[in-house]
């Protein structure tokens, strides 16, 4: 079974200074690529945006809640994936030895409680080895988010960006990659350029 969590941030509830414009434009846009492209049932795929007043909220509490339901219901053989789009930030690591840096790297929910990489390795360790699971996070600070785990950007792109991102999710069992947008962007403007040929 594929299945996803898309979070987006845009921080309307908070000081202007935190706002960001195309958060939850990046979750519709994961949506349709996920959906269109590679298979997920819509049934199967999560949204939390902070610009929907009805819909669960984008807090740290409700994040990790979705993702130890996605780990405690997957099985050997599924496809997991978790997007979030917002602000990154990084923390003093209570472990020193633990990062090279001495810092914990954290995604920023709407209501501000942080969730730090330690937080997302500990929910998603229990996960099923027959698992995948990939993980892209498109915020500052996010390339050591998985830090402990392979973090496969690497390899030959081709022209087939779709088949590019397939061979990444096929590779590790953990995957972080924050350097997705151009593959996103390159599906986007297939469509842009598909829907002006379509009016012209």
């Amino acid at each position: 079974m594929k299945r996803a969590l898309l979070v987006g941030c845009n921080y309307g509830g908070l000081p202007e200074a935190y706002h960001l414009q195309g958060c939850a434009n990046d979750v519709a846009t994961w949506k349709d690529v996920l959906e269109s492209v590679y298979g997920f049932d819509p049934e199967c795929v999560e949204v939390m945006v902070d610009t929907d007043a009805d819909g669960v909220q984008p807090t740290g509490k409700n994040i990790k809640g979705a993702l130890r339901r996605l780990v405690a219901e997957s099985r050997a053989g599924d496809v997991l994936f978790f997007h979030f789009s917002g602000h990154g930030t990084q923390l003093e690591d209570d472990e020193a030895d633990e990062e090279t840096d001495a810092k914990d790297e954290a995604l920023f929910p709407c209501d501000g409680n942080v969730i730090v990489d330690d937080d997302i390795r500990e929910i998603i360790g229990p996960l099923d080895p027959g698992c995948k699971f990939t993980f892209s996070a498109d915020t500052c600070h996010s390339g050591g988010m998985l830090d402990h785990q392979a973090i496969a950007i690497s390899g030959a792109k081709d022209d087939d960006d779709v088949k590019y991102v397939s061979e990444l999710v096929t590779r590790d069992r953990f995957i972080t990659f924050s350097a997705v947008l151009a593959v996103v962007q390159s599906y986007v403007l297939k469509k842009v350029v598909e829907v002006a040929t379509y009016k012209i």
